[in-house]
């Protein structure tokens, strides 16, 4: 998790039951699965910035695992909630294992 030092107390409040709702609600079963969630940011509008890790970084179901799962969840709870964005990791096993064989020569 980042620290959040330049963030208003409304944005620091939203980011508390944000994570109490990842932690209790979302974190279980990502990681069940051998996945994490990690929130990047949120703003002054509660839109949210969230970061899939481990299996779940990668996995080509990452899209529908935040839309079915995360959001879901986070709207439910949290009704007041802006946009749920997820961070797109471009640095995925597949391609860093391209881009060795191309850099081998291979």
């Amino acid at each position: 998790m980042f620290v959040y030092v330049n963030k208003k107390r409304g944005e620091l409040d939203m980011l508390n039951r944000i994570t109490e709702v990842i932690v209790n609600d979302v974190k279980p079963y990502l990681q069940s699965h051998g996945g994490d969630i990690e929130v990047i940011d949120i703003d002054a509008k509660n839109n949210v910035t969230l970061r899939l890790l481990g299996a779940c970084s990668g996995c080509s179901a990452s899209r529908l695992t935040m839309e079915d799962l995360v959001e879901a969840v986070l709207r439910d709870k949290l009704p007041e909630l802006g946009l749920v964005t997820l961070e797109e990791k471009s640095d995925s096993q597949e391609l860093l294992d391209f881009a060795r064989k191309i850099l081998r020569g291979n």
